[in-house]
């Protein structure tokens, strides 16, 4: 009788420590989310990023950018350079060494043409600001190109992006956006 009485008590024990452990798991994975990772806000007004399924106002994860792991199709935060002030949100569409062919025939409106040290050749027809600074050339060690994730429009001439800059140093952008919380919405 007391063989199983005893049996039961470790066998109690063993569930409680187990259920402690569990809980400490689920805690400490809550702890390392919300210190490896930032949840953020898209501004309500800008509704440039909803191609990335990211919303005006939605809640996005962000993490910390690091520019050896920048990767084609990034979504980041950075600061502009002069003479805009802020933040901008944008998406990396070329990396140093990339080849950036810009044809401005059009007017208003142009190709941009990328060649990947890969050999991936990507190609766009994009709307283009009238004081455009982005030039075809090679793109530099530590820099990048950034453009608008919704480049495609005529307003998204407004917004600085790489068209009104050219190509933006790495060591500016400050986050990359992982995904939204509710990209539905």
């Amino acid at each position: 009788m007391n063989e199983a009485r005893a049996g039961q008590q470790r066998h109690r024990r063993i569930q409680h420590l187990v259920r402690r452990l569990v809980w400490f798991g689920i805690l400490g994975g809550i702890a390392y989310f919300f210190i490896r990772y930032d949840v953020d806000a898209i501004p309500a007004d800008y509704d440039h990023l909803a191609p990335q399924h990211m919303r005006a106002g939605s809640s996005v994860v962000s993490t910390a950018f690091d520019p050896d792991e920048a990767r084609i199709g990034n979504v980041v935060l950075y600061r502009a350079p002069a003479p805009f002030e802020g933040y901008c949100y944008g998406v990396i569409v070329g990396l140093p060494g990339d080849q950036v062919w810009v044809n401005t025939s059009r007017p208003g409106a142009g190709e941009l043409e990328i060649h990947s040290a890969d050999g991936e050749v990507r190609k766009e027809s994009l709307p283009f600001p009238p004081d455009m600074k982005l030039a075809s050339g090679s793109i530099p060690a530590g820099q990048a190109l950034i453009l608008n994730g919704d480049r495609l429009t005529d307003a998204s001439t407004q917004l600085p992006d790489g068209r009104n800059f050219g190509f933006i140093r790495l060591d500016v952008v400050e986050k990359r956006l992982l995904t939204a919380l509710n990209p539905f919405q």
